[in-house]
C-alpha cells in the first residue's frame, strides 16, 4: 500500500533525485531508494527503477564509474562493491574519475 504523506509536506518526485557533485555515491542511492520505497508499490518495479536511475541520475564522474566497469549495474548496487576501497577512497578525493576499475574487480569474488 501506498503511504500518504503528512498534510502541508510535500514529496520529491524520485525521477527528480539526482546526484549532486559532492555527494558520496551510497548517499544519492539511499535518498533515491528511500523515495521510490514511499511512492512505488510493485517490488519488481522499485527495483527496475532503482536500477535505471542509479545510472541516468547519477553524477558526471559515477557515470563513468557505472558504465566503464568490468561489472555490470544489478552488480553494482550491491553496497560491498560500493564500499570497495577503490571507490571510498576516490569519494574521499571528492572524484570518482580517478578509480583504478580494475581492483576494484576484487570485490566481487
Amino acid at each position: 500500500m501506498l503511504k500518504v504523506t503528512d498534510v502541508g509536506k510535500s514529496v520529491k518526485a524520485f525521477t527528480g533525485i539526482k546526484q549532486a557533485k559532492e555527494k558520496p555515491y551510497m548517499q544519492f542511492i539511499d535518498r533515491l531508494e528511500m523515495a521510490i520505497d514511499k511512492q512505488v508499490e510493485n517490488d519488481a518495479a522499485k527495483d527496475a527503477l532503482l536500477l535505471k536511475l542509479a545510472i541516468e541520475n547519477a553524477n558526471s564522474d559515477g557515470q563513468k564509474v557505472l558504465h566503464h566497469g568490468p561489472w555490470w549495474i544489478p552488480v553494482r548496487l550491491v553496497r560491498p562493491v560500493l564500499n570497495h576501497p577503490a571507490v571510498t577512497e576516490a569519494e574521499s578525493r571528492g572524484s570518482q574519475q580517478h578509480i583504478d576499475v580494475d581492483n576494484a574487480t576484487d570485490a566481487l569474488e
